[in-house]
């Protein structure tokens, strides 16, 4: 079971209890009303039996739900019992004022309505479209039950008149099928359903929406994962784009030896926090978390639609990491841990940027030759014996001017053209 099932299985248990409640309260006040001075004794009778039958089912069907794979069978049969609830009392209310000695076309005149559309909305708080829809067809059932009936009984019923239909033992079909029976329980009914309907599909909806932006927050900066969200869920889907953009790859320096010293608990405490740190800078200057590989930080800055400002956002949050990291270092020796030290490189180029895999489990990631270059030069900073390097394609992308030496030409594993590098004081 997703946890979106989960979600509305707790609210459907919540819903379903409480309107289990309210019903109890709605018949027990119903067989108060019994005892009424103006009741006959037919109506105490079987009004109070009714009444006292009904809350008894209610009290089963509370005890049923505690188990919650009953809940959809409790759900329609408590539907159903309205619906059964609903059409017993009009019969009883006919019954006590006459019966046989009235013309059954009070059966068509009963003061239910509003018994019925309380029960129809109290079906709805389990956000199960069925419930309401059930009340709401066996109660129209059972009046059009009841003009048939009345049409066997007393042949033609229609009624000329407003008052006709109100006061005499005649009934307006047009009043009837339109005013009591079409807009109050058939449209009624439907409009409950659809709304309960609408609402659980909100949910749904609602839960997707936020899965999908948990998975975006995971790569992206808040801002910038909150207007994917808004603007286009095809992001989500397999497929990618040419881009110019600037990757960094950044790698702690002598981890693995590092790593020898510490337990596992704390390795990975010292590994998360530092994570932490770093990816927040990232995403301050609007950087792409593209993957983590080991202790190395994979990012891009320009995905998934690149600015004017990607160098110069790329080359701002590789100093403000160099500035987190002291403040990391001041905590670590505080606490008696290994200091870290890392190297970060970052290329300027065309890459390709989208997402890999299924809708199911997609990976978004940009591969090129632009993001190879960034990792060999990253392996160059310990060569170098420097924390910062840069290439010079990114370097003429910059808006504002850094403090740089220039290293030469470079050349890199695997590459036969050498790249013009350099280092950041």
């Amino acid at each position: 079971m997703s946890k979106t099932d989960e979600l509305l299985l707790k609210r459907e248990a919540a819903g379903l209890r409480l309107s289990l409640w309210l019903k109890v309260v709605f018949f027990l006040t119903m067989l108060g009303g019994s005892f009424s001075p103006e009741a006959t004794d037919f109506e105490r009778l079987y009004g109070s039996l009714t009444s006292v039958a009904l809350v008894v089912f209610l009290a089963v069907f509370l005890f049923l739900i505690r188990n919650k794979q009953r809940l959809s069978l409790v759900g329609i049969l408590s539907a159903v019992l309205d619906g059964v609830f609903l059409t017993l009392i009009v019969i009883i209310w006919y019954l006590a004022v006459g019966g046989a000695q009235v013309s059954s076309a009070f059966l068509l005149k009963s003061t239910i309505y509003t018994f019925s559309a309380g029960l129809m909305i109290l079906n709805c708080f389990a956000l199960k479209p069925l419930y309401p829809a059930i009340v709401g067809v066996i109660f129209t059932l059972s009046q059009l039950g009841f003009y048939a009936y009345s049409a066997a009984t007393d042949g033609d019923l229609n009624a000329s008149t407003f008052n006709e239909h109100l006061l005499s033992n005649r009934v307006s079909y047009f009043l009837y099928f339109v005013v009591q029976i079409g807009v109050p329980f058939v449209f009624g009914a439907a409009t409950l359903t659809y709304l309960t309907h609408i609402a659980r599909a909100t949910v749904q909806q609602a839960v997707f929406l936020e899965k999908d932006k948990a998975q975006l927050q995971r790569y992206f900066s808040p801002r910038i994962a909150e207007k994917i969200t808004a603007a286009d869920e095809d992001f989500l889907k397999p497929g990618g784009t040419r881009s110019r953009l600037a990757v960094m790859f950044c790698d702690i320096r002598g981890f693995t030896k590092l790593s020898e010293t510490l337990t596992p608990e704390q390795v990975l405490d010292v590994l998360s926090r530092y994570h932490a740190r770093m990816v927040g800078v990232i995403f301050q200057w609007n950087g792409t978390l593209d993957k983590y590989i080991g202790d190395a930080i994979m990012a891009t800055f320009g995905t998934p639609a690149p600015t004017a400002d990607d160098a110069d956002n790329a080359l701002r949050a590789a100093l403000a990491m160099r500035a987190e990291l002291r403040e990391f270092n001041a905590e670590q020796h505080a606490a008696g841990l290994p200091e870290l030290a890392h190297g970060i490189a970052i290329n300027y180029g065309e890459a390709i940027a989208g997402n890999i895999g299924t809708r199911e489990r997609l990976e978004y990631t940009v591969i090129g030759d632009t993001v190879n270059v960034a990792s060999r030069m990253e392996s160059l900073c310990k060569e170098f014996g420097a924390d910062l390097l840069i290439s010079e394609s990114l370097r003429r992308e910059l808006h504002f001017q850094p403090d740089l030496v220039s290293l030469g030409e470079i050349g890199l594993r695997g590459r036969d053209e050498s790249i013009l590098t350099y280092r950041v004081t």
